[in-house]
């Protein structure tokens, strides 16, 4: 027996049976392409199997009959149903032969064709012949019969046999009862018709369901020599069907749910199907609405059209659409866009449509108010003196009006008619209105026909639907030309007053007064002064000034005229009328008072510096156990000279005195108040080397001298012997030391700047310097070059942390280099004071220390003191009165000061200065004698200031007291 090959093709097994068969069996795939041969074929023809597959079979085929094999196989796998063969073979002597035969199609469960068998042989009786059809017939998955020209049944298959129960000589009415009765009509009409294929349910034997399949047939049309005159194949199909009546009822469901129209047809055009939006917009049942031609509701008007756009889509099978109306269940016509598109089976062969209509009454209407309010624009743009146009919703500007060709001369739309410097920022505003909605509005410059520039203010609108999306853009342009141009000026003149009111040098005034001009009222602007002393000019590009108009103004002032303002503008730009005119005279006669103003300026500021350089100390003093080091930074730009200093000196008794301060405002009054202050700070620490002193001093003279202004002043008094440095601050910012240790300490001294506060009698600030210890010095432009005082201060101090800083030369400049790269705004001015190591300061200086009323120890101390003058060259007479001084300062300390004296020597000065220092309550000395000129006490104090070039007592901190004397 053949296999029965039900769920999947098996070339193994078909090779099996056929192998053995005398007749020639092969199996054909895809178009003509075999893929086996039993060994028949290769015993007649004399090719191989390897010669033969593919299409090498047909090197045996007649020549004549290659073109009907084709043509029969391509006909029949069309409807994939078994048909007879009848063609010539050669054989392996050389001769044709002729084979009859049949092909039969092998499918799957799907009843898609998967393979084609074919069976030939010489010509046989026909019974033998039908005998091998019966044969692969019983082998097919699927239900097979023949029928003869009365439609009785001369042959079933197995398959059918098992299915149905009914074998040949059944009754028709038997068979068709087997149909279910909703499908038998459709079944006959198909087979009176002549179709070839039909779906239908057939009842199944075993269990009495019913079933979906496929039914196919063709008539064999061989005449009487066959014994069947119809071979028909019924494929089970019920799982594919179940899955599209599931689909199609989702789908059902889901055109119920949507507003829209929603239908079907067949694939013969026939509506199967449409949705209850259908029924109710017509005011019908929906089974009276099927029954009813959709036609019917059409408007005559839009009748023809509509037919005929679905006859073109029906016979194309291309997508459906089209615009009509339909007639409502009110009688009101209303718009619909209909859409459809086709539904394929596997094979590419239409099985329905499915379409719907939207309702886009109010959309039409809306087009229709639109286009008519379009025509209304136009015709007003058109009116209009201004420019109008207008830009679709996808940006393409549609329309322009006739002003734009008589402002422009070009008949469409260009932006190179804009000005080159606007195009970029017109694109940018353009751009972000029409992304957001949001109205444009801009500025900008339209070339007119003759080349010339003008100001235009062009204004678009957005047009929205009732979604809210833009559909269209309407916009203006209109002349503003004079309008701006005076509102230049203006803003001209205003930045022209920015200028002018600043104090610039004149090279500068006159730089930045023609930069200012171009673009913005010139292309080209020069200022020449008289004699040739100076001039300024600048362009924007290149400008041929041969082609350019060209326009001067005088540049007088108080009735002298100093120079002279040119401007230059091409043709493009515009020409001079008697507006520029003006405007010019009006720019041309402040231009000349900022001029002389700036002159006068400049003689003020060299005065000015050549009072601050003359202020400012030339050297700082030289003393073996310290270094010091300044740095005076003017302020960038062109400021006034501001009245900032530093300074520093020495004392005849070897103290040093440090001040440094900042003056409010700038300019020549600024340097003689900073002179002044300077000065009296110096004087009053020839008297009394007292900080706090020397800051009321100042503090008095300002409030007499110029009581509007006000100084920030920090004083300092270093003594070289003890390394004691008293201060005292009066509102300016506080000095820093750096230790030896890397420690940093702010010098903090609360008072009010000078000019400011009342006569204060506070103790001044005291702090021991040690070998190393570095201390700043600085005015405030230090930390305010930024702007930001808290990132000055913080950078100030960072670079006094640095170890680069402690071991720099100079300390002052390595400060200006690192926080003002770029140059100071206002004056700055630093410096710094390290103190060397205390053997250096040793090396000057004869030191005792002793027990008070010691006299051994007092007698030790007389001698070294005499013997240490002697060996400075000291003459016996400058010795006496020192010894003298000497007897009287330790005497009075012995007296009035118990515990331990110190005794220094100290000739690191001009002239050699003693100091005595005790442990005592502590005094100051009063230059003048004792009430009682009789009494003693008092008396050798006076003596020693007399025997003296200087003599000082001060109290020391917590207890006792400092003399000092500068010895003859």
């Amino acid at each position: 027996m053949i296999p029965k090959f039900r769920d999947e093709f098996d070339l193994d097994a078909i090779a099996a049976f056929a192998d053995g068969l005398r007749q020639i069996v092969w199996v054909v795939g895809d178009g003509l392409s075999c893929e086996y041969f039993n060994p028949a074929w290769t015993a007649f023809t004399g090719l191989t199997l390897e010669q033969s597959v593919g299409l090498g079979w047909q090197l045996a085929l007649h020549p004549a009959e290659l073109h009907l094999v084709e043509n029969r196989f391509k006909e029949n796998t069309a409807h994939g149903l078994p048909y007879l063969v009848s063609y010539r073979l050669r054989s392996v002597d050389d001769r044709y032969r002729l084979f009859t035969g049949a092909m039969f199609p092998v499918r799957d469960t799907s009843g898609a064709v998967r393979k084609w068998i074919g069976i030939v042989d010489e010509p046989d009786p026909m019974e033998r012949a039908n005998d091998r059809f019966k044969v692969l017939a019983d082998a097919l998955p699927m239900l097979v019969w023949t029928t003869d020209r009365e439609d009785r049944l001369t042959f079933v298959n197995h398959a059918w046999y098992e299915y149905t129960g009914l074998g040949v000589g059944s009754l028709i009415e038997e068979r068709n009862a087997l149909v279910h009765p909703e499908d038998l009509g459709r079944l006959m009409h198909a087979l009176r018709s002549g179709a070839v294929e039909v779906e239908f349910r057939f009842r199944r034997r075993s269990d009495g369901t019913y079933r979906w399949h496929l039914l196919r047939w063709v008539r064999t049309e061989m005449g009487d020599e066959m014994p069947f005159s119809r071979i028909g194949t019924a494929v089970d199909i019920q799982d594919r069907h179940v899955a599209q009546i599931e689909r199609e009822r989702q789908l059902r469901v889901i055109a119920e749910a949507v507003p829209n129209i929603v239908w079907s047809t067949r694939a013969d055009g026939v509506q199967d199907y449409v949705n209850s939006a259908m029924a109710e917009y017509v005011g019908r049942k929906p089974e009276e609405t099927m029954d009813q031609s959709f036609t019917t509701f059409v408007h005559p008007d839009d009748l023809a059209a509509t037919v005929e756009r679905w006859k073109r889509s029906f016979e194309t099978g291309e997508a459906y659409e089209h615009r009509y109306r339909l007639r409502r269940h009110d009688g009101a016509y209303r718009w619909f866009l209909a859409r459809g598109s086709a539904l394929r089976d596997a094979s590419g062969q239409i099985t329905r449509w499915f379409g719907t209509a939207t309702d886009i009454d109010d959309e039409m209407r809306s087009n229709a108010i639109l286009a008519a309010s379009e025509s209304h624009y136009r015709m007003l743009a058109e009116a209009m003196p201004n420019i109008a146009w207008s830009v679709r919703g996808d940006g393409v500007q549609d329309y322009v009006n006739d002003a734009w060709y008589r402002y422009t001369g070009l008949r469409t739309f260009s932006s190179d008619a804009y000005a080159p410097e606007d195009r970029e920022a017109i694109r940018v505003d353009w751009e972000r209105s029409f992304q957001s909605g949001e109205p444009f509005e801009r500025e900008m410059r339209i070339r007119r026909r003759d080349g010339v520039f003008r100001w235009f203010l062009s204004r678009a609108l957005p047009l929205r639907d009732q979604q809210g999306r833009v559909v269209r853009w309407f916009g203006t342009a209109t002349d503003i030309d004079d309008q701006k141009r005076a509102e230049l000026q203006q803003s001209y003149l205003a930045s022209l007053g920015n200028i002018i009111n600043e104090t610039w040098s004149v090279d500068v005034m006159i730089e930045r007064i023609t930069k200012s001009a171009v673009p913005q009222m010139a292309q080209w602007c020069a200022i020449e002064l008289n004699e040739g002393k100076r001039t300024a000019q600048s362009s924007a590009g290149a400008v041929d000034l041969d082609a350019a108009q060209r326009f001067r103004a005088p540049l007088s002032v108080r009735g002298e005229t100093i120079g002279t303002l040119l401007v230059a503008r091409t043709a493009e730009f515009g020409t001079f009328d008697e507006g520029d005119a003006a405007f010019f005279a009006e720019v041309a006669h402040r231009t000349a008072l900022a001029i002389k103003n700036a002159e006068l300026y400049e003689r003020e500021h060299r005065v000015s510096q050549a009072l601050q350089s003359a202020s400012l100390p030339k050297t700082l003093p030289a003393v073996p156990w310290m270094e010091t080091d300044a740095v005076y930074v003017p302020g960038s730009g062109e400021a006034q000279i501001g009245g900032d200093w530093y300074d520093a000196f020495r004392l005849p008794d070897g103290r040093l005195v440090f001040s440094i301060g900042d003056v409010a405002g700038s300019g020549l009054d600024a340097a003689v108040t900073m002179s002044n202050m300077r000065q009296i700070i110096r004087g009053t620490a020839q008297v009394h080397a007292d900080p706090v002193l020397m800051l009321n001093a100042a503090d008095r003279a300002l409030r007499i001298e110029d009581p509007e202004r006000f100084v920030t002043a920090f004083v300092a008094v270093l003594s070289p012997v003890t390394g004691i440095m008293t201060y005292a601050s009066a509102g300016h910012p506080p000095p820093y030391i750096r230790h030896a240790s890397g420690e940093i300490d702010e010098l903090i001294f609360s008072d009010l700047p000078l000019g400011l506060r009342e006569r204060h009698y506070l103790d001044a600030g005291q702090i021991q310097v040690r070998a190393d210890d570095v201390i700043v010095f600085y005015t405030d432009g230090l930390t305010e070059s930024t702007r930001d005082l808290e990132a000055g201060v913080a950078a100030l101090r960072e670079a006094i942390a640095d170890p680069d800083f402690a071991r720099a030369a100079r300390p002052a400049e390595y400060l200006q280099a690192r926080l003002l790269p770029q140059g100071a705004r206002d004056d700055v001015a630093i410096m710094t004071v390290r103190m060397l190591s205390d053997d250096l300061r040793a090396r000057g200086l004869r030191r005792w220390i002793f027990p008070n009323l010691d006299s051994s120890a007092a007698q030790r101390l007389r001698r070294e003191f005499r013997e240490a003058l002697h060996s400075r060259g000291a003459t016996s007479e400058r010795i006496e009165f020192a010894e003298l001084v000497l007897g009287e300062l330790v005497g009075n300390a012995a007296r009035h000061a118990p515990g331990s004296l110190e005794v220094i020597l100290d000739f690191s000065n001009r002239r050699p200065v003693l100091h005595v220092i005790d442990e005592g309550p502590g005094f100051e000395r009063a230059p003048m004698l004792p009430l009682d000129l009789m009494s003693e006490s008092g008396r050798g104090l006076y003596i020693v200031a007399q025997a003296t070039m200087e003599f000082s007592v001060m109290r020391r901190r917590p207890h006792g007291s400092h003399a000092r004397a500068v010895l003859l």
